[in-house]
């Protein structure tokens, strides 16, 4: 495989149709790419934040070499051209319910004395 050409992204997807190589390292990348080989290939790419009226494109990896650490060289193949029509950030919330069973258990020792009274008197 051909070593990855040096530059950013940002330049090197400026033309549909013409692969570029290039060495996915930063930690944002290397799950970007774990999730397109788990999936079809493809992912989405923005330079920057998301914005209404951004380009983005959609793009395939081809000839993927992935190392142990998550790195991975790659030929990255923009197909489609897009433009973001509404862009919005969404926090997700979790809620987590634990019901608790609480098992008692009592052991109750009684310890009964008993005296033996008698009466003292005169005997019979």
């Amino acid at each position: 495989m051909p070593k990855p050409n040096p530059g950013t992204l940002a330049l090197a997807l400026t033309r549909l149709a013409q692969p570029v190589g290039l060495h996915f390292f930063e930690p944002r990348y290397r799950k970007l790419i774990a999730f397109a080989m788990q999936t079809d290939r493809r992912f989405v790419w923005a330079s920057g934040r998301l914005g209404a009226g951004q380009r983005v494109y959609l793009c395939e990896a081809h000839n993927v070499r992935t190392y142990s650490d998550g790195r991975a060289d790659l030929h990255v193949l923009p197909v489609l051209e897009c433009t973001v029509r509404r862009a919005w950030k969404q926090t997700l919330t979790l809620t987590l319910t634990l019901t608790l069973t609480l098992t008692l258990t009592l052991t109750l020792t009684l310890t009964l004395t008993l005296t033996r009274c008698g009466a003292r008197g005169s005997e019979p």
